[in-house]
This record gives structure tokens, C-alpha cells and sequence, in this order.
């Protein structure tokens, strides 16, 4: 094999191994009301973008908008990392699915999921065996609706809520789950349940960990790395 074919395989092989492996990353979603059932105060649809508790200036985020007011389920899928390169993960949410809305100062805050009664929620397509830091946003604009929450059957963690925004605060407006790691099908599954005062919200997430892109984009590499291997045969 000549010098010239050997560099064109290493290069096929540095290419589709670079596009196989899995990258550190964050996703984060944003759950909207798209609904304004009570019409006090006038809700306008905000979608929030750049940094929360972890990321940076300029971050994507990803959005739920519910249909309805009130859905059995909820389910955002392929989001997006904060980069914009595609993935396969979702997020479904099961039970506590009224959406609402209150006054926060925050386009993250100022929407979310309403916690009647425990509910359920997945985050799918993850790598198996992988370890994920998740942080859950929980605040309805007043103190004592942030919700009560478990991820994979660990301890409970409740936020506390908070009346106006003034920056993000542990155990207030948001929690944090270090070192999740999902399961063999590769799943992170939490309960999502109500408060102090029987109500709870869930506002959003941000993931951080390894991610595999999408499968479009192995295949579009696999397909232009064809022509390369045929010619080192030759």
C-alpha cells in the first residue's frame, strides 16, 4: 500500500471516528404557555435564549409548546444541543400537564407545566451507562409553587418558588441532579409532583454530558467516505 493510500484510509478512519464518537454537550428546553386562559396579566410568548444556570451567551434552546391548556402527555423531540448540531434526544412528560403562566421577569421562568398531581417524565435516546448533570427550573412566580422532584429513584429535592426574579437560586427557582446516569435503554426517568402549597411547576432543563449527533449526520459522512475506500482498494 502506498503512502498516498494509507494517508486516504487514516483520513477515512479519523473522520468517521470523530463522527462516531460522542461529544460533551448541553441541550436545554424551554417550556412555553401558548394559552392565556385567565388573561390577567396579558401573556406574550417568550422564547428564551443564551445562558441560565450553566452555558453561555448565545446558547440555542429548544421549545415545548403545548396545544392545549391541559394534555395527558408531552413529548419535544430530536433537540437540538446549545450549539445547534442535532441529536436525537427527547423529553416526554406524563400527567402533570396544565400549562400556565405568571409574571417572573424571566422569558424561562415565566412559563411552565403545573403540577395538580404527580406526574412523570423521561429523557430518551441518551447514551447508556452515561453520567448527565440535569438542572430542573421550578418557580410559578410565587413562593411555595416550585415542585417537589426525584430522577431515577434517587432522594427527593423541592424547590421552593420565588415572587419576582432576581437571578437563579438554588433550591428556589432551580435544582440540580449531578452524576444521573441513564439507564440501559437510555433513559433518565423522574417524578414531578406538587409542592408545599399542592401546586408545582416545571419551567425547563438544561442537560450537560455526551451526546451522539442524529443519525443523518453518520450517513451523509458515510456516504463521502465511500469513494475514498473504493479508491484505496484500487
Amino acid at each position: 500500500m502506498s503512502a498516498r493510500r494509507t494517508r486516504s484510509l487514516l483520513l477515512v478512519l479519523s473522520v468517521l471516528t470523530l463522527s462516531a464518537t460522542a461529544r460533551a454537550a448541553l441541550i436545554n428546553l424551554d417550556i412555553n404557555d401558548n394559552q392565556n386562559p385567565d388573561g390577567v396579566p396579558a401573556y406574550t410568548l417568550e422564547n428564551y435564549t443564551g445562558a441560565a444556570v450553566v452555558g453561555t451567551a448565545g446558547d440555542q434552546w429548544n421549545y415545548l409548546n403545548p396545544p392545549t391548556q391541559s394534555a395527558p402527555s408531552l413529548t419535544a423531540s430530536a433537540l437540538s444541543q446549545s450549539n445547534g448540531a442535532a441529536t436525537t434526544v427527547s423529553f416526554t412528560s406524563v400527567g402533570s400537564n396544565f400549562n400556565n403562566h405568571r409574571t417572573a421577569t424571566n422569558a424561562l421562568l415565566n412559563d411552565y407545566l403545573l403540577a395538580l398531581a404527580p406526574g412523570t417524565f423521561t429523557i430518551a435516546n441518551l447514551l447508556p451507562g452515561k453520567s448527565y448533570d440535569l438542572y430542573l427550573y421550578s418557580t410559578a412566580g410565587s413562593v411555595g409553587l416550585g415542585g417537589a422532584f426525584t430522577v431515577n429513584g434517587g432522594s427527593p429535592q423541592s424547590a421552593t418558588g420565588t415572587v419576582a426574579f432576581t437571578g437563579y437560586v438554588l433550591g428556589e427557582n432551580y435544582l440540580q441532579f449531578f452524576g444521573v446516569t441513564a439507564d440501559g435503554s437510555g433513559n433518565i426517568n423522574g417524578t414531578f409532583a406538587p409542592g408545599t402549597s399542592g401546586l408545582g411547576a416545571l419551567n425547563g432543563f438544561q442537560i450537560s454530558g455526551t451526546f451522539l449527533p442524529e443519525p443523518a449526520s453518520l450517513s451523509l459522512i458515510a456516504i463521502l467516505a465511500v469513494p475514498m475506500l473504493r479508491r484505496n482498494r484500487q
